[in-house]
């Protein structure tokens, strides 16, 4: 699985391709306010929340999840860390 930001002016898109199928959603923040929020969640591990303008973020157990709206997507750790590392 690989998963990516796009920067589209005050939002971004994040898009995700496995072997089997392709995901592409907007965000309306953003890049960097959404590898921020991924960021402090990673840094406060006793902070269960996070809530940054129109979208939300909470932790589960193999990963954080990301709220916008209706959508909702989940980024496991094993994914995270990489990329977050690299920004």
């Amino acid at each position: 699985m690989q998963f990516t930001f796009e920067p589209a002016g005050q939002s971004c898109f994040v898009t995700e391709v496995t072997p089997s199928s392709s995901m592409r959603c907007e965000i309306p923040v953003a890049t960097d306010v959404v590898l921020d929020g991924l960021k402090t969640l990673l840094r406060n591990p006793q902070q269960r929340e996070l809530a940054i303008d129109k979208i939300m973020f909470d932790r589960l157990r193999d990963g954080l999840r990301l709220n916008v709206g209706s959508f909702t997507y989940t980024f496991k750790y094993v994914h995270l860390f990489p990329m977050v590392m690299d920004t």
